[in-house]
């Protein structure tokens, strides 16, 4: 560090270690304005009309701005670590494998129920941080708290458990690609710079 410069901000680095976390929630939050649940969310009826883009697009979209700030949150917080400590590639596939998983299990247990939002994303993110934590205890009650949030009327409880089913899928194969990475290097397998 130059004798003139000056020190960056502990949020400049939050955000230079967390570019995945910083965009995908960008882009979750640009969407709850264009987005509407009415045609952007999941659903059986969605799909029989031919609407195959509800795969992808309802889990950038939110009912309300609670909603969307509550998961928001979560994938900063939650997902930001797991972005920071395993890298962007592990984000990227945390919230991918995640919001797929939700996705499907919502098709196959609760088809024709509209759903909506991120929160597969972010059980997938708890997935990951439960697994991959050496002490369970404090991921385990988060999980612990958000499970019994998911038995609330007008919760996609299997959207949730497909997230968190997701997340353990990534959580394994975030394992499996520390393994194969050579002993004597450094930093995370999906490093993108």
């Amino acid at each position: 560090m130059s004798y003139y410069s000056t020190p960056s901000s502990p949020y400049a680095d939050f955000f230079r270690t967390r570019k995945v976390t910083t965009a995908l929630s960008v882009l979750i939050i640009a969407c709850y304005f264009v987005l509407k649940p009415s045609w952007a969310g999941f659903s059986a009826y969605a799909l029989d009309s031919g609407h195959w883009w509800v795969l992808v697009t309802n889990f950038f979209t939110h009912f309300s701005l609670d909603h969307l700030l509550f998961n928001v949150m979560m994938i900063v917080l939650v997902g930001g670590e797991i972005e920071r400590v395993f890298g962007p590639g592990a984000m990227l596939l945390t919230f991918f494998l995640g919001g797929f998983g939700g996705t499907l299990a919502v098709w196959a247990f609760d088809p024709y129920s509209l759903t909506a939002g991120a929160s597969s994303a972010g059980y997938a993110v708890m997935g990951v941080l439960l697994m991959m934590s050496r002490d369970k205890r404090g991921p385990a009650v988060l999980l612990g708290i958000n499970i019994l949030y998911s038995f609330f009327p007008g919760v996609s409880m299997w959207g949730h458990i497909g997230g968190l089913v997701g997340g353990f899928v990534a959580a394994g194969i975030i394992k499996a690609m520390f393994r194969r990475q050579q002993a004597g290097s450094r930093g995370a397998p999906w490093s993108m710079g």
